[in-house]
């Protein structure tokens, strides 16, 4: 068989074997240690393997004309891998680092790769990821069932027991598959799946109901249903104020029949939303370095500014801008601006000591800038306002399918979970002892199938794209 003849055949192939990597890290099929080390070296192999069987299957030109969208997320993945938080805090050497780096990239090139191969269509790659899902919430929503009472989190939030002589309250704990064996998490933690699982309920919005599509409506409906019973189980209210939220919104879509040309108003709402969130974000970052008295003497200003989510972003400004609290010298903080804080760093904050790893960052957005520094959380932001109308343009482009419908709305849901419910300290807390600290990039199975679902949905400019002259057009016609 010649090398031709190999190529060919192995195009038939190796789309799949992408597939079958996406599923095990959408399972989460290995630990918090070794099983990212293990995926990011296969997708980088896939890369190799894209590259070799793939040729001519990406436009060098389409790459150049969606820089914006491209340089943005490097700089996000670099400063994210390359920082002091892994360094100095003895979790990884440069190394791993740059394993972390080439594994992050790998999953969003093999997204924009296997987008655009003839053999795996944008329904394979939503029932891998839903199904693989589905898989793993069922598992813990039968281990939740069997370890405490439905809606316990709402029933009996305050009720306690003893293990080993150690009290523990069941409101703070949820059971969640790692490492093929069951162990005892944050709820928030183990919530993310099943609100991305939900929150795909919103594409039976766009499915024809007959014959031809029972099939995938069941399928859809178990599915999504998994989901939702695993957060009434638990009983999160905001995990069902999101996926309500990502549901509607395909309602909303599927109603109003959006164009490829974003209306004015809409964009005028965003600008005015950003520009509001910018100055809440200054007078935070304000109010964290000088801790205003007129903002704590008030009690709605104090609410806003001073609760605990908004004391965790501005305590990651603080530390940012004193060295993460080492020595708080110019060079710490040039360090730490650029880098990220050390691991090992503490802040005083409202007159007490408080270690980096205990801030407990909410919002994914604002672990960025704890652990990547100013210039990682700046280009994220950048990222993001450029992700909106790429993501908007993959599924409302030519047909609107229930597919591609459903890889949106997956992106939504992470996007929406991991902005208001990310969890940092104490997430996994093996045999209810000890536990284990989940940074953004670094041993994060969601970072690799976000970043795979953000390659995969991606649809910027088109250079080769010509715009035929009204006067052409109807010549053409007329003739």
């Amino acid at each position: 068989m010649n090398k031709e003849a190999l190529i060919e055949k192995g195009k038939s192939y190796w789309p799949f074997l992408a597939l079958v990597i996406l599923a095990l890290v959408t399972f989460r099929a290995g630990d918090n240690t070794y099983g990212p080390i293990i995926y990011w070296v296969l997708g980088f192999f896939v890369v190799l393997v894209f590259v070799l069987f793939g040729k001519g299957i990406f436009n060098k030109n389409e790459i150049s004309a969606n820089l914006v969208y491209f340089i943005p997320l490097l700089v996000v993945l670099f400063f994210g891998s390359f920082n002091q938080f892994f360094i100095n805090g003895n979790m990884a050497n440069i190394m791993i680092c740059l394993l972390l780096f080439l594994g992050l990239c790998s999953f969003f090139i093999v997204g924009l790769f296997l987008r655009r191969t003839e053999v795996v269509k944008p329904k394979h790659v939503y029932f891998t990821v839903l199904g693989a899902l589905g898989l793993l919430v069922f598992i813990n929503f039968i281990a939740n069932c069997a370890s405490y009472p439905f809606m316990y989190r709402l029933l009996y939030s305050d009720y306690t027991y003893f293990y080993e002589g150690i009290p523990h309250i069941i409101g703070n704990e949820s059971q969640f598959l790692s490492n093929f064996s069951l162990v005892a998490v944050k709820p928030d933690f183990a919530m993310g799946p099943a609100v991305i699982l939900a929150a795909s309920a919103g594409t039976l919005f766009f499915v024809k109901w007959n014959k031809d599509s029972l099939v995938y409506i069941a399928f859809q409906i178990i599915l999504a249903l998994v989901g939702w019973l695993f957060i009434l189980g638990c009983w999160d209210r905001g995990a069902l104020i999101i996926a309500g939220v990502c549901v509607a919104v395909a309602g909303i879509y599927r109603l109003i029949k959006p164009k490829k040309e974003i209306a004015k108003p809409v964009v005028l709402t965003w600008i005015i939303l950003v520009s509001i969130a910018g100055v809440a974000l200054i007078a935070l970052v304000l109010n964290a370095i000088f801790q205003f008295d007129f903002i704590a003497n008030n009690s709605l200003l104090n609410y806003i500014f001073n609760n605990g989510r908004s004391q965790a972003i501005g305590m990651s400004f603080v530390a940012i801008f004193n060295g993460g609290g080492l020595s708080g010298g110019p060079f710490d903080a040039l360090l730490s601006v650029l880098f990220g804080v050390p691991q090992s760093g503490q802040i005083e904050y409202a007159g007490e000591y408080i270690s980096i790893t205990s801030i407990g960052n909410s919002s994914f957005e604002f672990e960025f800038l704890l652990e990547g520094g100013l210039i990682c959380f700046l280009a994220l932001l950048v990222f993001i306002l450029a992700a909106i109308p790429v993501v908007r343009r993959y599924f409302i482009e030519d047909e609107i399918k229930p597919e591609k419908v459903g890889l949106s709305l997956l992106v939504l849901a992470i996007f929406f979970f991991y902005s208001f419910g990310y969890v940092t300290t104490s997430t996994i807390v093996a045999n209810h002892l000890g536990g284990y600290y989940a940074p953004v990039t670094y041993g994060s199975y969601m970072m690799l199938l976000a970043l795979f679902l953000l390659g995969y949905t991606y649809n910027g400019k088109n250079p080769e794209e010509e715009v035929v002259p009204q006067g052409e057009e109807t010549k053409e016609v007329e003739a």
